[in-house]
């Protein structure tokens, strides 16, 4: 006996719609968690990398600050960025004083700049940043820095404050180094570690070595000469500060020092072999920073002065 199978049963048109249906669901559903997922992911990365600058900008700019001995918070008024950013055809920006430091942020590079005569560091912020100072304490001994760092693609912002303790900023009758107005744009201060460096480079200068009876020693920046002292050589225990002539002499600002045996009569005749001759010098805005040097003569067939 033969079956035939007569049935010819396929798929509807509401089964094919119903399943199209959920296969679009199912799609749409995978669709919308990758999308969620690569914005939060996006989110999150945009966020790190804005608290990053922030964070960078602000460690980097403060670490000197602390050591300031004075301090002015300026208002946008107070300086013009432009002006700032002239320099010669030697580097030197020209407009900023030899011992001053400028920290504000310019919306134009989008950047934290800390810039000083000699020197131009810029810490990217982007897409946009705002950046106040502020002084704490009576007299101000503390500075607030509160940066705020915005994404303009999702409206998120984040904001960085620090409290910094200025170790060298309240004087000898506790007044304070620090002046200037509430919510400034800017800070112009001076710290002991510009001072030191621009004495130290280049270090000094000797001119006329080889010389038993006198040497010019040639600073970058005016100092002066407080007092010295001098120690004799081995050999030549009879030299006292009478036989030293240093001019200028002492209180006078200068940049060169001539120093001069001065020949009393008998011996000594000449400075010898490891004569010392010990400068103390001032420099500095109000000469409040000192500095010791000391010259030492090297006889023998040398005849050279080295600096200690």
């Amino acid at each position: 006996m033969k079956i035939k199978n007569t049935s010819h049963r396929g798929v509807t048109l509401i089964e094919l719609i119903i399943v199209i249906t959920l296969i679009a669901i199912v799609i749409a559903g995978a669709f919308s968690i990758f999308t969620f997922g690569n914005k939060t992911f996006k989110g999150a990365s945009n966020q790190f990398d804005l608290q990053t600058d922030v964070r960078f900008a602000l460690d980097a700019l403060t670490s000197d600050v602390r050591y300031a001995t004075t301090l002015q918070v300026l208002d946008s008024s107070d300086f013009d960025i432009a002006n700032l950013n002239v320099k010669d055809a030697n580097g030197i920006y020209v407009n900023i004083g030899p011992y001053d430091t400028y920290i504000y942020y310019d919306d134009t590079l989008k950047s934290v700049v800390k810039i000083s005569r000699e020197t131009y560091n810029s810490f990217s912020v982007k897409p946009d940043a705002d950046l106040k100072f502020s002084l704490v304490g009576s007299p101000a001994s503390r500075i607030n820095f509160e940066l705020t760092a915005s994404n303009t693609a999702d409206g998120k912002e984040f904001e960085v404050s620090s409290e910094i303790l200025m170790l060298n900023i309240i004087r000898a009758d506790n007044s304070s180094g620090a002046s200037g107005v509430s919510n400034g744009v800017g800070i112009k201060y001076v710290s002991p570690e510009s001072y030191i460096s621009e004495l130290q480079f280049p270090v000094t200068q000797l001119i006329g070595t080889n010389d038993d009876q006198e040497v010019e020693i040639t600073f970058d920046k005016d100092v002066k000469l407080v007092n010295f002292s001098v120690s004799p050589g081995k050999t030549n225990n009879s030299l006292t500060a009478s036989h030293v002539l240093i001019t200028p002499g002492v209180g006078s600002a200068t940049m060169s020092f001539l120093i001069e045996f001065k020949h009393l009569g008998g011996n000594p005749t000449s400075f010898v072999d490891n004569d010392r001759i010990t400068l103390i010098l001032t420099f500095g805005s109000s000469d409040e920073y000192q500095a010791v040097y000391d010259l030492l003569y090297v006889g023998g067939g040398t005849k050279a002065w080295i600096i200690e």
